[in-house]
């Protein structure tokens, strides 16, 4: 039996719920591409790494609203909400990236950092919802 059939959610809490899965899933692709980058043993040297997460969660969850991610049903995911995540993702990637310009003259990002995240999110943001549609359509 499939894990939504155990839980019953409404509409709305269910796009609650994809919305912090995508919040979670965006700081775990930051988490990443500094990883792919820097490799497992030095992420936790980057000064301030907690802080920049913290500031990408809320700048990705207002990216993520801008570009309506949530608005529909997980159930209907389809070429036009994959589009919406690819727009959303490089478009945060490359606020993100102005913004460590910015404050810090992007000293501790790595080039490889921007195209990892938006590759991150895009698969990230992405996989969970063809999933979810070739799971519900089997059924």
């Amino acid at each position: 039996m499939a894990i939504m059939g155990i839980f019953q959610f409404s509409s709305r809490q269910f796009r609650f719920l994809g919305a912090v899965h995508d919040i979670i899933m965006s700081a775990i692709a930051l988490y990443l591409a500094y990883a792919s980058a820097l490799g497992l043993s030095r992420v936790f040297a980057v000064p301030y790494l907690e802080w920049k997460i913290a500031a990408f969660l809320i700048l990705s969850s207002a990216i993520f609203y801008y570009f309506s991610l949530n608005r529909g049903s997980w159930r209907y995911a389809s070429l036009p909400d994959l589009f919406a995540i690819i727009k959303a993702s490089v478009v945060l990637a490359v606020i993100f990236t102005l913004g460590m310009f910015l404050i810090e003259r992007a000293e501790n990002l790595p080039r490889l950092v921007p195209p990892m995240l938006s590759l991150l999110l895009i698969v990230l943001l992405g996989a969970p919802r063809l999933l979810y549609r070739i799971q519900r359509e089997s059924s």
